[in-house]
């Protein structure tokens, strides 16, 4: 049985690995390769991977860090802040000035809750705003 931390892991890593695969290879060589990895998979996770492929809707995390051009004096971390309180509906200011902040200071891995479950909207709002989405 796979556990709730572990279903949510794979369908993270599946999508992005299918996006790294279709964006380097294209989609036809893409779907070849969904096809041989759905041949493994649980239905479920399957069909949740999938969906989120096809529609960008995901309820789920992000894993983020800042770019890797980061400059603390030209950095818009007040943008930063923004970003992270429209991808993630659910963290007030405080919590996202301490998460930008706490990035600020370390550039560690962190992730992010998708709150509109647009993952398309999510990585670009992020991606503008200074934060690479691995």
């Amino acid at each position: 049985m796979i556990t709730s931390t572990e279903k949510e892991a794979i369908i993270d890593s599946g999508i992005a690995f299918m996006r790294t695969i279709t964006s380097t290879y294209g989609a036809e060589e893409g779907m070849k390769l969904w096809e041989k990895i759905a041949e493994v998979l649980d239905p479920s996770l399957k069909g949740d991977i999938f969906f989120a492929l096809i529609t960008g809707k995901y309820t789920g995390n992000l894993r983020v860090k800042l770019d890797d051009s980061y400059d603390p004096r030209t950095f818009k971390k007040i943008n930063a802040i923004k970003a992270v309180r429209m991808v993630d509906i659910t963290m007030g200011l405080k919590e996202a000035k301490d998460f930008v902040e706490e990035m600020m200071q370390f550039n560690n891995v962190k992730s992010i809750t998708i709150g509109d479950g647009n993952i398309s909207n999510a990585r670009r709002e992020l991606e503008n705003n200074g934060f690479i989405v691995l």
